[in-house]
């Protein structure tokens, strides 16, 4: 699913405008992780997800190294409630996905996304 499509971009009315946390990955962006908007927006910045263990913290939208601190775990995680993610036409977690995305956020990612970037004949991502 591209999140940053119709939903998690800057233009009003994309469903998520509002929430400032922007997936929209632009084609200028592909050097560098640190570039893209969901770098720039998502990671170390607090989230309004209460932290389950400790509900007077908010996580981080994508905590570095950390993916159960980590709000896109939790709401990609969630069904049946406000926290879901995403919101509609979902009724299943997409399990490989959500492993994914862990990996990504762990550090455990980036040769998965370097193998692809060489098989497109980009660059290697920066971290």
């Amino acid at each position: 699913m591209d999140c940053g499509a119709s939903c998690h971009n800057p233009n009003y009315p994309a469903e998520a405008w509002w929430a400032a946390f922007y997936m929209r990955l632009e084609v200028d962006q592909l050097g560098s992780v640190q570039r893209t908007s969901t770098y720039s927006t998502g990671v170390g910045v607090d989230s309004y997800v209460a932290a389950p263990d400790d509900p007077s913290r908010a996580l981080q939208l994508i905590a570095p190294g950390n993916p159960a601190g980590s709000a896109v775990i939790a709401r990609d995680s969630a069904r049946g409630s406000f926290l879901q993610m995403p919101p509609l036409a979902t009724h299943v977690v997409n399990e490989a996905g959500l492993a994914l995305l862990g990996r990504w956020i762990s550090g455990r990612g980036w040769g998965a996304l370097n193998h692809l970037q060489a098989a497109l004949g980009r660059p290697r991502v920066a971290r």
